[in-house]
This record gives structure tokens, C-alpha cells and sequence, in this order.
């Protein structure tokens, strides 16, 4: 069965279900869980980034749900709880089951939409560096429809982490020195590595979600190389 806050109704016979919506109490953070995937995939309300998790056991019979970076996000308690980690309550707070959901997809996506969301995603880059970044792929020559919105995907994801980085004063200034391209490309393994100003993305156009890097392994992997 799926967790539920512990002491909570089951009003609506969620128990069964493997793609659940939950909510903290006061409403304020929302997201889903589906399991129904080989591995349990995260969408917080607030975030078009899908999440890997890793599930692994807990003590006293708990499941931990971990991000790719070992982080605890979710907590299932052997009591039937759910407990959510995250950066507003990094002690913990529980949530409660509100719906069924949808099962988390990437979502279809035509090349030339593709190409204009990463003209949008380059300039909100460039303007928050100062500097022109400019975000290149070859967007009509993927595929298939899962080939294009894994494209899609690493479009976003790299613009989230880059964002993320420009946030930091310091972070800002170096990347703004060393970042002039985003290149994407269709490889055999997920990459990314930053050479000659240019950071050069490798995506897996037949895996869908796990065919990218997800936007904390892209800011790692920045840090580390910056």
C-alpha cells in the first residue's frame, strides 16, 4: 500500500494506488508520486522537472526515496506516514495523500517548439550573466516523438541549473566568463562536459527521463568544473 499521513482518512480508497498526488497541511507544497515507472519518479507542483528517485530501506521498516545526488526527498514510515524533506523544512514534515493522479510522462513536444522554448531559455541566460549564451542542437533531426521531448527535457533542465547558478554572485561571474554555447546532441550515454566555453550536452533521445542529466547533476557537474 501507499503511504498515508499517520492517523489520516482514506477517503477516497487511494491505499491501492501507484500514482498519488499528496499535499503538506497547510497546502503550501504539493506534488506526485508514481511508482508505476521501474523506478519511483517525483513532480513537485511547482517544478516542470521530473525526479528519479532511488528507493531503499529505512531503519524500523521504513522506505527512504533518495535523489540522484543521495538526498533524502521522501520518507515511508512503517506506520503508513509520509514525510517530506526539502530545503522550506529540511527536518521533515508530513504530507497527506489528496488524489489520484496521472502517471508522470514527458510531455509531446514538436521540434520547432522545442527550438523556440531554448531561444526563450538562452536569452533568460544571457541576461542573468550579461553575456550572450547562445543554446544549439540539431532540433529536426531526432527521431522519434520520445527522442524530441528528451531533447525538450535537457533543454529545461540545463536552463534550471544554469539559473540556479547565476544565482550565487560568484558562480554568476565565473560562468559568465567561461559559458558561450550549449550544445545538444543524441549520444549512446548521458554526458556533459565544459570545454572551450562551450558546455556540450549528451542526451539519450530512446530513454525518455533517464536518457538526461538531472538539473542537481548538471549543477555538480558545473561546479566541479568552473
Amino acid at each position: 500500500m501507499l503511504p498515508r499521513a499517520a492517523g489520516s482518512a482514506d477517503p477516497q480508497g487511494l491505499g491501492e494506488e501507484l500514482i498519488v498526488h499528496y499535499s503538506t497541511i497547510d497546502g503550501s507544497t504539493g506534488f506526485v508520486l508514481d511508482r508505476s515507472h521501474d523506478e519511483p519518479v517525483l513532480k513537485f507542483d511547482s517544478s516542470l522537472e521530473m525526479f528519479i528517485l532511488q528507493d531503499v530501506p529505512g531503519p524500523r521498516g521504513d522506505t527512504i526515496y533518495k535523489l540522484d545526488n543521495g538526498f533524502a526527498v521522501l520518507r515511508h514510515t512503517n506506520l503508513g506516514g509520509m514525510i517530506l524533506f526539502d530545503d522550506l523544512r529540511p527536518e521533515g514534515r508530513p504530507v497527506m495523500r489528496d488524489r489520484v493522479a496521472l502517471r508522470l510522462t514527458l510531455p509531446r513536444r514538436f521540434p520547432a517548439q522545442v527550438k523556440a522554448r531554448a531561444a526563450v531559455i538562452s536569452k533568460e541566460i544571457s541576461d542573468l550573466l550579461g553575456s550572450e549564451v547562445v543554446f544549439e542542437a540539431e532540433w529536426e533531426a531526432i527521431p522519434s516523438r520520445l527522442g524530441t521531448a528528451t531533447l525538450a527535457d535537457a533543454v529545461e533542465l540545463t536552463g534550471i541549473a544554469l539559473k540556479r547558478l547565476a544565482e550565487d554572485d560568484l558562480a554568476r561571474d565565473v560562468l559568465a566568463a567561461h559559458l558561450r554555447r550549449v550544445t545538444f546532441q543524441a549520444g549512446d550515454v548521458v554526458d556533459a562536459r565544459l570545454i572551450n566555453h562551450t558546455l556540450a550536452i549528451t542526451f539519450v533521445w530512446t530513454q525518455g527521463m533517464h536518457g538526461r542529466f538531472s538539473s542537481d547533476a548538471l549543477v555538480r557537474l558545473l561546479e566541479a568544473a568552473l
